[in-house]
Protein backbone atom coordinates (compact mmCIF):
# COMPACT_ATOMS: atom_id res chain seq x y z
CA UNK A 1 0.00 0.00 0.00
CA UNK A 2 1.83 3.04 -1.19
CA UNK A 3 0.20 6.74 -0.37
CA UNK A 4 1.33 10.26 -1.20
CA UNK A 5 0.97 14.14 0.94
CA UNK A 6 -0.98 13.41 3.46
CA UNK A 7 -3.08 10.33 3.00
CA UNK A 8 -1.14 8.71 5.94
CA UNK A 9 -2.14 4.96 5.52
CA UNK A 10 -5.11 5.43 7.42
CA UNK A 11 -8.65 4.10 6.40
CA UNK A 12 -11.39 4.22 8.77
CA UNK A 13 -14.31 1.75 8.59
CA UNK A 14 -17.49 3.93 8.98
CA UNK A 15 -19.50 1.57 10.75
CA UNK A 16 -16.77 0.98 13.40
CA UNK A 17 -14.59 3.03 13.22
CA UNK A 18 -11.20 0.85 13.02
CA UNK A 19 -8.09 1.57 12.01
CA UNK A 20 -6.39 0.01 9.40
CA UNK A 21 -2.63 0.15 9.20
CA UNK A 22 -0.12 -1.92 7.12
CA UNK A 23 0.78 -5.23 8.88
CA UNK A 24 4.60 -4.10 7.78
CA UNK A 25 6.00 -0.86 7.64
CA UNK A 26 8.45 0.28 5.25
CA UNK A 27 9.88 2.57 3.28
CA UNK A 28 7.61 2.51 0.19
CA UNK A 29 4.53 3.13 3.12
CA UNK A 30 6.58 6.08 4.70
CA UNK A 31 3.80 8.38 5.27
CA UNK A 32 4.88 12.67 4.24
CA UNK A 33 5.01 14.74 7.28
CA UNK A 34 2.72 18.11 7.98
CA UNK A 35 3.71 21.15 6.27
CA UNK A 36 3.12 23.02 9.85
CA UNK A 37 7.07 22.65 10.99
CA UNK A 38 8.93 24.76 9.07
CA UNK A 39 11.99 23.29 6.76
CA UNK A 40 14.76 24.38 9.15
CA UNK A 41 12.23 22.09 11.40
CA UNK A 42 12.14 18.99 9.61
CA UNK A 43 15.69 19.10 8.42
CA UNK A 44 16.91 19.05 12.05
CA UNK A 45 14.17 16.31 12.34
CA UNK A 46 15.84 14.46 9.62
CA UNK A 47 19.39 14.73 10.62
CA UNK A 48 18.56 13.02 13.98
CA UNK A 49 16.09 10.10 12.05
CA UNK A 50 18.91 9.66 9.18
CA UNK A 51 22.65 10.12 11.18
CA UNK A 52 24.03 7.73 9.00
CA UNK A 53 22.87 8.89 5.77
CA UNK A 54 23.60 12.64 6.72
CA UNK A 55 26.95 11.62 8.20
CA UNK A 56 27.72 10.05 4.31
CA UNK A 57 26.96 13.42 2.53
CA UNK A 58 28.24 15.76 4.70
CA UNK A 59 31.83 14.32 4.35
CA UNK A 60 31.53 13.92 1.22
CA UNK A 61 30.78 17.97 0.92
CA UNK A 62 33.74 18.18 3.25
CA UNK A 63 36.13 16.23 1.36
CA UNK A 64 35.80 18.22 -1.86
CA UNK A 65 35.99 21.25 0.40
CA UNK A 66 39.21 20.66 1.47
CA UNK A 67 40.62 18.74 -1.04
CA UNK A 68 39.62 20.14 -3.98
CA UNK A 69 38.56 23.68 -3.36
CA UNK A 70 34.41 23.26 -3.80
CA UNK A 71 32.84 26.56 -2.48
CA UNK A 72 28.75 25.99 -2.71
CA UNK A 73 25.88 24.96 -1.81
CA UNK A 74 24.12 21.33 -1.53
CA UNK A 75 20.26 20.36 -0.37
CA UNK A 76 19.10 17.09 -0.63
CA UNK A 77 15.85 15.68 -0.09
CA UNK A 78 15.09 12.09 0.07
CA UNK A 79 11.42 10.44 0.10
CA UNK A 80 10.32 14.07 -0.48
CA UNK A 81 11.58 15.55 3.10
CA UNK A 82 14.26 17.65 3.24
CA UNK A 83 17.47 15.71 4.69
CA UNK A 84 21.10 17.60 4.17
CA UNK A 85 20.93 21.36 3.32
CA UNK A 86 24.62 23.16 4.06
CA UNK A 87 27.60 25.39 2.37
CA UNK A 88 30.67 25.10 2.23
CA UNK A 89 33.47 27.68 1.80
CA UNK A 90 33.65 31.45 0.73
CA UNK A 91 30.59 33.66 -1.06
CA UNK A 92 33.82 36.25 -1.60
CA UNK A 93 37.42 35.76 -1.78
CA UNK A 94 40.58 38.17 -0.59
CA UNK A 95 41.67 39.67 2.41
CA UNK A 96 38.23 39.87 3.65
CA UNK A 97 36.77 36.55 3.08
CA UNK A 98 32.70 35.80 3.38
CA UNK A 99 32.03 32.60 4.27
CA UNK A 100 29.00 31.35 2.30
CA UNK A 101 25.21 30.63 3.92
CA UNK A 102 22.50 28.43 2.38
CA UNK A 103 19.80 31.88 2.13
CA UNK A 104 22.39 33.61 -0.63
CA UNK A 105 20.86 33.23 -4.03
CA UNK A 106 23.22 32.10 -6.70
CA UNK A 107 22.59 31.94 -10.62
CA UNK A 108 21.18 29.33 -11.51
CA UNK A 109 22.41 29.81 -14.87
CA UNK A 110 20.96 27.20 -17.64
CA UNK A 111 18.72 25.32 -14.75
CA UNK A 112 16.60 28.48 -15.13
CA UNK A 113 14.73 26.91 -18.01
CA UNK A 114 12.51 24.72 -16.26
CA UNK A 115 10.90 28.09 -14.62
CA UNK A 116 10.66 29.11 -18.30
CA UNK A 117 9.05 26.28 -19.08
CA UNK A 118 6.41 26.18 -16.25
CA UNK A 119 5.52 29.72 -17.68
CA UNK A 120 4.97 28.32 -21.12
CA UNK A 121 3.27 25.07 -19.46
CA UNK A 122 0.87 27.54 -17.39
CA UNK A 123 -0.49 29.50 -20.14
CA UNK A 124 -1.35 26.40 -22.19
CA UNK A 125 -2.85 25.20 -19.23
CA UNK A 126 -4.44 28.33 -18.97
CA UNK A 127 -5.61 28.20 -22.70
CA UNK A 128 -3.70 31.31 -24.07
CA UNK A 129 -1.55 29.27 -25.87
CA UNK A 130 -0.77 25.87 -27.95
CA UNK A 131 2.34 24.25 -27.92
CA UNK A 132 1.89 24.09 -31.72
CA UNK A 133 1.43 27.44 -32.28
CA UNK A 134 4.09 28.98 -34.54
CA UNK A 135 5.89 31.58 -32.39
CA UNK A 136 5.01 34.63 -34.71
CA UNK A 137 1.52 34.15 -33.61
CA UNK A 138 2.74 36.04 -30.46
CA UNK A 139 5.93 37.70 -32.04
CA UNK A 140 5.28 39.03 -35.00
CA UNK A 141 8.45 40.21 -36.28
CA UNK A 142 10.12 36.72 -35.19
CA UNK A 143 11.73 35.86 -38.25
CA UNK A 144 11.50 31.90 -38.12
CA UNK A 145 7.71 31.64 -39.50
CA UNK A 146 7.77 27.46 -39.25
CA UNK A 147 9.15 27.83 -35.66
CA UNK A 148 6.47 26.01 -33.23
CA UNK A 149 6.65 26.90 -28.82
CA UNK A 150 6.88 23.32 -28.42
CA UNK A 151 9.92 23.02 -30.93
CA UNK A 152 11.49 25.39 -28.41
CA UNK A 153 10.96 23.79 -25.51
CA UNK A 154 12.49 20.71 -26.42
CA UNK A 155 15.53 22.10 -28.28
CA UNK A 156 14.15 20.80 -31.98
CA UNK A 157 13.59 24.82 -33.53
CA UNK A 158 17.28 24.77 -34.83
CA UNK A 159 17.53 28.95 -34.65
CA UNK A 160 21.10 30.36 -34.56
CA UNK A 161 23.08 31.11 -31.23
CA UNK A 162 21.92 34.96 -30.10
CA UNK A 163 25.33 35.24 -27.91
CA UNK A 164 27.19 35.41 -31.12
CA UNK A 165 24.73 38.02 -32.50
CA UNK A 166 24.85 40.29 -29.85
CA UNK A 167 29.23 39.76 -29.77
CA UNK A 168 29.44 40.94 -33.10
CA UNK A 169 26.38 43.28 -33.53
CA UNK A 170 25.60 45.15 -30.45
CA UNK A 171 27.64 48.50 -30.18
CA UNK A 172 25.65 50.38 -27.12
CA UNK A 173 28.68 49.47 -24.53
CA UNK A 174 26.71 51.43 -22.19
CA UNK A 175 23.69 49.32 -21.22
CA UNK A 176 22.88 45.61 -21.83
CA UNK A 177 20.37 44.31 -23.97
CA UNK A 178 16.90 43.23 -22.86
CA UNK A 179 14.75 40.09 -24.74
CA UNK A 180 12.61 42.56 -26.93
CA UNK A 181 16.03 43.94 -28.20
CA UNK A 182 17.12 40.68 -28.66
CA UNK A 183 14.30 40.05 -30.63
CA UNK A 184 14.55 43.01 -32.75
CA UNK A 185 18.29 41.83 -33.93
CA UNK A 186 17.16 38.28 -34.82
CA UNK A 187 14.74 39.80 -37.05
CA UNK A 188 17.05 42.62 -38.31
CA UNK A 189 19.71 39.94 -39.39
CA UNK A 190 17.60 36.97 -39.99
CA UNK A 191 20.84 34.90 -39.29
CA UNK A 192 20.13 31.50 -41.09
CA UNK A 193 18.96 28.83 -38.91
CA UNK A 194 20.80 25.54 -38.07
CA UNK A 195 18.28 23.16 -39.93
CA UNK A 196 14.92 23.26 -40.92
CA UNK A 197 13.07 23.24 -37.83
CA UNK A 198 12.10 20.03 -35.84
CA UNK A 199 14.69 17.74 -37.96
CA UNK A 200 16.89 17.16 -34.71
CA UNK A 201 18.20 17.67 -31.18
CA UNK A 202 20.83 21.02 -30.80
CA UNK A 203 20.44 22.45 -27.05
CA UNK A 204 19.63 26.11 -27.63
CA UNK A 205 19.95 29.00 -25.19
CA UNK A 206 18.46 31.71 -28.09
CA UNK A 207 14.95 29.02 -27.93
CA UNK A 208 14.69 29.23 -24.31
CA UNK A 209 15.25 33.50 -24.48
CA UNK A 210 12.41 33.49 -27.06
CA UNK A 211 10.08 31.46 -24.78
CA UNK A 212 10.51 34.01 -21.82
CA UNK A 213 9.53 37.03 -24.59
CA UNK A 214 6.66 34.78 -25.86
CA UNK A 215 5.67 34.86 -21.94
CA UNK A 216 6.46 38.58 -22.40
CA UNK A 217 3.86 39.10 -25.16
CA UNK A 218 1.08 37.15 -24.05
CA UNK A 219 0.78 38.28 -20.54
CA UNK A 220 2.29 41.95 -21.53
CA UNK A 221 4.01 41.64 -18.43
CA UNK A 222 8.30 41.83 -17.89
CA UNK A 223 9.44 37.65 -17.77
CA UNK A 224 10.72 39.07 -13.88
CA UNK A 225 7.42 39.93 -12.70
CA UNK A 226 5.39 37.22 -14.33
CA UNK A 227 7.28 35.07 -12.87
CA UNK A 228 7.51 36.50 -9.34
CA UNK A 229 3.37 36.97 -9.22
CA UNK A 230 2.94 33.32 -10.53
CA UNK A 231 5.46 30.92 -8.94
CA UNK A 232 8.04 32.70 -6.40
CA UNK A 233 5.80 34.54 -4.31
CA UNK A 234 2.39 31.87 -4.35
CA UNK A 235 5.18 29.01 -3.57
CA UNK A 236 7.30 31.55 -0.65
CA UNK A 237 10.30 31.12 -2.84
CA UNK A 238 10.98 35.16 -1.52
CA UNK A 239 14.55 34.59 -1.56
CA UNK A 240 14.49 33.72 -5.52
CA UNK A 241 14.23 36.21 -8.49
CA UNK A 242 15.20 36.93 -12.31
CA UNK A 243 18.24 39.14 -13.07
CA UNK A 244 17.44 41.22 -16.07
CA UNK A 245 19.41 44.02 -17.67
CA UNK A 246 18.26 46.32 -14.15
CA UNK A 247 21.39 44.72 -11.94
CA UNK A 248 20.86 47.54 -9.52
CA UNK A 249 17.76 45.11 -7.97
CA UNK A 250 20.43 42.38 -6.92
CA UNK A 251 20.31 42.15 -3.21
CA UNK A 252 23.38 42.57 -1.71
CA UNK A 253 23.77 38.37 -0.19
CA UNK A 254 23.46 37.29 -3.50
CA UNK A 255 26.55 35.11 -4.81
CA UNK A 256 29.12 36.58 -7.45
CA UNK A 257 30.24 34.20 -9.93
CA UNK A 258 34.47 33.52 -9.98
CA UNK A 259 36.98 32.82 -12.04
CA UNK A 260 40.38 31.15 -11.03
CA UNK A 261 43.87 32.31 -12.73
CA UNK A 262 46.52 30.27 -11.38
CA UNK A 263 46.11 30.38 -7.63
CA UNK A 264 43.78 33.33 -7.72
CA UNK A 265 40.46 33.85 -7.74
CA UNK A 266 38.68 37.20 -9.59
CA UNK A 267 35.31 38.04 -9.91
CA UNK A 268 33.68 37.81 -13.11
CA UNK A 269 32.51 40.95 -15.05
CA UNK A 270 29.38 41.68 -16.48
CA UNK A 271 28.94 40.45 -20.22
CA UNK A 272 26.57 41.66 -22.81
CA UNK A 273 24.45 38.67 -22.47
CA UNK A 274 23.24 38.71 -18.71
CA UNK A 275 20.85 41.06 -20.20
CA UNK A 276 18.73 38.38 -21.63
CA UNK A 277 16.76 35.78 -19.68
CA UNK A 278 14.78 32.79 -19.96
CA UNK A 279 17.80 30.65 -21.03
CA UNK A 280 19.22 32.02 -17.64
CA UNK A 281 18.99 34.94 -14.96
CA UNK A 282 16.99 33.05 -12.04
CA UNK A 283 18.90 33.83 -8.69
CA UNK A 284 17.75 31.16 -5.62
CA UNK A 285 18.71 29.71 -2.20
CA UNK A 286 19.30 25.82 -1.44
CA UNK A 287 15.78 26.47 1.07
CA UNK A 288 14.07 27.84 -2.06
CA UNK A 289 15.01 25.37 -4.71
CA UNK A 290 13.81 22.53 -1.66
CA UNK A 291 10.18 24.53 -1.90
CA UNK A 292 10.37 24.18 -5.45
CA UNK A 293 10.76 20.84 -5.75
CA UNK A 294 8.15 19.71 -3.35
CA UNK A 295 5.57 21.92 -5.70
CA UNK A 296 7.03 19.24 -8.38
CA UNK A 297 6.53 16.71 -6.91
CA UNK A 298 3.05 17.46 -5.23
CA UNK A 299 2.00 19.34 -8.38
CA UNK A 300 0.89 22.82 -6.80
CA UNK A 301 1.85 24.82 -9.75
CA UNK A 302 0.57 22.51 -12.55
CA UNK A 303 -1.24 19.65 -12.50
CA UNK A 304 -0.07 16.34 -13.44
CA UNK A 305 -1.56 16.06 -16.56
CA UNK A 306 0.61 19.18 -17.37
CA UNK A 307 3.73 18.93 -15.73
CA UNK A 308 3.82 15.28 -16.53
CA UNK A 309 4.62 16.42 -19.86
CA UNK A 310 7.90 17.84 -19.12
CA UNK A 311 9.68 14.56 -18.09
CA UNK A 312 8.48 12.78 -21.03
CA UNK A 313 11.01 12.89 -23.94
CA UNK A 314 10.04 14.28 -27.59
CA UNK A 315 10.41 13.50 -31.03
CA UNK A 316 11.90 15.32 -34.17
CA UNK A 317 9.43 15.67 -36.60
CA UNK A 318 11.46 13.52 -39.51
CA UNK A 319 9.90 10.75 -41.42
CA UNK A 320 11.52 8.44 -38.76
CA UNK A 321 10.86 10.12 -35.29
CA UNK A 322 14.27 10.28 -33.54
CA UNK A 323 14.04 10.63 -29.72
CA UNK A 324 14.75 13.94 -27.80
CA UNK A 325 16.22 13.29 -24.54
CA UNK A 326 14.56 16.20 -23.62
CA UNK A 327 11.53 17.14 -22.05
CA UNK A 328 9.99 20.65 -21.20
CA UNK A 329 13.13 22.39 -19.36
CA UNK A 330 14.65 18.97 -18.21
CA UNK A 331 17.07 16.55 -19.37
CA UNK A 332 16.40 13.26 -19.40
CA UNK A 333 18.37 9.57 -18.51
CA UNK A 334 18.84 6.64 -16.96
CA UNK A 335 21.23 5.28 -14.33
CA UNK A 336 20.56 2.12 -12.77
CA UNK A 337 16.92 1.36 -13.86
CA UNK A 338 16.28 4.68 -12.48
CA UNK A 339 14.94 7.53 -14.67
CA UNK A 340 16.32 10.44 -13.93
CA UNK A 341 15.23 14.28 -14.40
CA UNK A 342 17.74 17.16 -13.84
CA UNK A 343 19.87 19.83 -15.83
CA UNK A 344 22.75 20.94 -15.19
CA UNK A 345 24.03 25.28 -15.52
CA UNK A 346 27.19 26.65 -16.61
CA UNK A 347 27.40 30.21 -16.43
CA UNK A 348 30.41 32.85 -15.48
CA UNK A 349 31.25 30.90 -13.13
CA UNK A 350 28.76 29.13 -11.78
CA UNK A 351 28.22 25.40 -12.08
CA UNK A 352 24.74 24.10 -10.68
CA UNK A 353 23.79 20.32 -10.85
CA UNK A 354 20.11 19.62 -10.50
CA UNK A 355 19.10 16.15 -10.16
CA UNK A 356 15.43 14.55 -9.59
CA UNK A 357 14.39 10.44 -9.32
CA UNK A 358 10.76 10.81 -9.32
CA UNK A 359 10.22 6.79 -8.27
CA UNK A 360 12.13 7.92 -4.59
CA UNK A 361 11.46 11.38 -4.57
CA UNK A 362 15.10 11.72 -4.25
CA UNK A 363 16.72 15.11 -5.58
CA UNK A 364 20.06 16.34 -5.30
CA UNK A 365 21.07 20.34 -6.01
CA UNK A 366 25.07 21.35 -6.05
CA UNK A 367 25.84 24.75 -6.66
CA UNK A 368 28.94 26.33 -6.87
CA UNK A 369 30.14 29.75 -7.57
CA UNK A 370 34.25 29.46 -8.88
CA UNK A 371 33.90 27.26 -11.74
CA UNK A 372 34.39 24.06 -9.91
CA UNK A 373 33.27 21.12 -11.75
CA UNK A 374 30.08 19.69 -9.16
CA UNK A 375 29.48 16.50 -11.36
CA UNK A 376 32.25 14.58 -8.67
CA UNK A 377 29.75 15.83 -5.36
CA UNK A 378 26.43 14.79 -7.25
CA UNK A 379 27.78 11.34 -8.43
CA UNK A 380 28.86 10.74 -5.04
CA UNK A 381 25.43 11.95 -3.15
CA UNK A 382 23.26 10.45 -5.75
CA UNK A 383 25.10 7.06 -4.54
CA UNK A 384 24.66 7.68 -1.09
CA UNK A 385 20.81 8.17 -1.72
CA UNK A 386 19.78 5.32 -4.01
CA UNK A 387 22.32 2.90 -2.88
CA UNK A 388 21.29 2.73 0.98
CA UNK A 389 17.79 2.08 2.73
CA UNK A 390 16.78 4.87 4.61
CA UNK A 391 17.42 5.13 8.49
CA UNK A 392 14.83 4.15 11.37
CA UNK A 393 11.74 3.80 9.01
CA UNK A 394 8.91 3.20 11.63
CA UNK A 395 10.78 5.98 14.15
CA UNK A 396 10.06 7.93 11.13
CA UNK A 397 6.41 6.57 10.48
CA UNK A 398 4.91 7.32 13.88
CA UNK A 399 7.13 10.50 14.15
CA UNK A 400 5.43 11.91 10.77
CA UNK A 401 2.09 10.40 11.82
CA UNK A 402 2.35 12.84 15.12
CA UNK A 403 3.48 15.94 13.27
CA UNK A 404 0.53 15.68 11.36
CA UNK A 405 -1.90 15.26 13.91
CA UNK A 406 -2.97 11.45 14.08
CA UNK A 407 -2.04 10.59 17.50
CA UNK A 408 -4.56 7.79 17.11
CA UNK A 409 -3.01 5.84 14.11
CA UNK A 410 0.71 7.01 15.87
CA UNK A 411 -0.22 4.89 18.79
CA UNK A 412 -1.27 1.43 16.40
CA UNK A 413 1.99 2.05 14.29
CA UNK A 414 3.56 2.34 17.95
CA UNK A 415 2.29 -1.26 18.77
CA UNK A 416 2.99 -2.80 16.14
CA UNK A 417 6.65 -1.55 15.89
CA UNK A 418 6.95 -2.65 18.86
CA UNK A 419 5.60 -5.89 18.55
CA UNK A 420 7.99 -6.55 15.53
CA UNK A 421 11.03 -4.86 17.70
CA UNK A 422 12.15 -2.33 15.42
CA UNK A 423 10.93 1.02 17.44
CA UNK A 424 14.00 2.87 18.21
CA UNK A 425 13.24 4.83 21.59
CA UNK A 426 16.34 6.49 21.65
CA UNK A 427 16.04 7.90 18.34
CA UNK A 428 12.38 9.14 19.07
CA UNK A 429 13.31 10.65 22.55
CA UNK A 430 16.09 12.38 20.37
CA UNK A 431 13.58 14.00 17.72
CA UNK A 432 11.72 14.89 20.93
CA UNK A 433 14.74 16.91 22.20
CA UNK A 434 14.67 18.86 18.71
CA UNK A 435 11.80 19.83 19.08
CA UNK A 436 12.83 21.61 22.25
CA UNK A 437 15.99 22.66 20.53
CA UNK A 438 13.76 24.39 17.64
CA UNK A 439 11.33 25.95 20.43
CA UNK A 440 8.48 23.55 19.29
CA UNK A 441 6.97 23.52 22.23
CA UNK A 442 3.48 22.15 21.37
CA UNK A 443 5.17 19.18 19.22
CA UNK A 444 7.14 18.83 21.81
CA UNK A 445 4.28 18.28 24.84
CA UNK A 446 2.62 16.20 22.36
CA UNK A 447 5.84 13.94 21.24
CA UNK A 448 6.66 13.66 25.17
CA UNK A 449 3.01 12.80 26.30
CA UNK A 450 3.03 10.36 23.56
CA UNK A 451 5.55 8.20 25.18
CA UNK A 452 4.56 8.73 28.53
CA UNK A 453 1.20 7.32 27.58
CA UNK A 454 1.86 4.93 25.16
CA UNK A 455 5.65 3.69 25.05
CA UNK A 456 5.73 3.53 29.49
CA UNK A 457 1.99 1.05 28.92
CA UNK A 458 3.84 -1.26 26.35
CA UNK A 459 7.04 -1.34 28.69
CA UNK A 460 6.00 -1.27 32.23
CA UNK A 461 8.70 -0.94 34.30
Amino acid sequence: MKLSGLTLLIAFVAAFGTLCIPTKISESSLPSASVNLSDINMLAINSVLSPEKNHAIDSVIKRFNTRHGFNGAVMVVENGSILYNNAVGYATFGRNKTPLKTDMPFQLASVSKQFTAAAIMKLYHEGHIDYDDAVVKYIPIFPYPDVTIRQLLCHTGGLSNYMYLLDNEWKDTSTLPNNDEMIKMLAAHKLSPYFKAGRRFDYSNTGYAVLASVVEAVTDKPFAIYMEENFFKPLGMHSTFIADNHYNTLPDNAVSGYQRYRRYRYKTELSIHDGIVGDKGVYSTTWDMYKWDIALYNYTSLPPEILNEAFRPNTTTTRKKRVVPYGYGFRLKTIDSSNIVYHNGLWEGFRINYYRIPSSKNSVLVMNHTEFNVSGITKSVLSILENNEQENIPTRFIVNLLIAGNSKAAKYALTLAKTQNNFNYSTFCDVTSVLWQEKQFNYYSQFSDFLEQNYISLNPM
